[in-house]
């Protein structure tokens, strides 16, 4: 939970949204499991990450790696570390499909914290594709955890529409073989 604190508050001081997703929120939305990590989505300017280390170290994050800004820059991620040595990995949101999630994330108390959550149809979307087994077991727990108010129209809608903007082949075949394995109807 402090880890997920600190993190309100950088954002605070940023004035920027912030989301949690991975496995962290498939603990939420699905099966218990354990994690060795917090995956979170910001909203944050490239231009910002040396603003947002020095923020994050004042609040008592460190970078984990020693050229995180050009790190950052490269791939869109900011790997910090707590001051317990708990890693975040900390993605800097785009403009497409992480704003869609970032606009439809969750509002959720954990340990007194409110903390914005990926939902959980979105959750399942980027496990999806993600597609390792670990993913394909996190998304079972998510379908089993929440049958009765899962939204699978948008997420076969999404579906459709990623696998043909990005001309990833066999997502929409790994949805189904979810849906039948888990009994979910469309």
């Amino acid at each position: 939970m402090d880890a997920l604190r600190t993190l309100g508050a950088l954002t605070q001081v940023l004035r920027v949204r912030w989301y949690l997703f991975g496995a962290q929120a498939a603990v939420l939305w699905g099966r218990a499991r354990t994690t060795a990590d917090v995956d979170v989505t910001m909203e944050a300017d490239p231009e910002r990450i040396a603003e947002l280390l020095r923020e994050a170290k004042a609040l008592g994050l460190r970078a984990r790696e020693a050229n995180a800004v050009e790190l950052a820059r490269r791939s869109r991620v900011v790997p910090l570390t707590t001051a317990g040595g708990f890693p975040i990995d900390l993605v800097l949101a785009g403009t497409g499909l992480e704003a869609q999630f970032m606009d439809r994330a969750t509002p959720v108390r954990l340990g007194g914290v409110e903390v914005p959550v990926i939902s959980p149809e979105d959750l399942v979307i980027t496990k999806l594709i993600a597609g390792r087994p670990r993913d394909l077991e996190d998304i079972e727990g998510v379908l089993v955890e929440r049958r009765e108010s899962l939204d699978v129209g948008y997420i076969d809608a999404m579906i459709r529409e990623i696998e043909s903007a990005l001309e990833l082949d066999g997502l929409r075949s790994a949805w189904d073989e979810l849906l039948q394995t888990t009994g979910l109807r469309r």
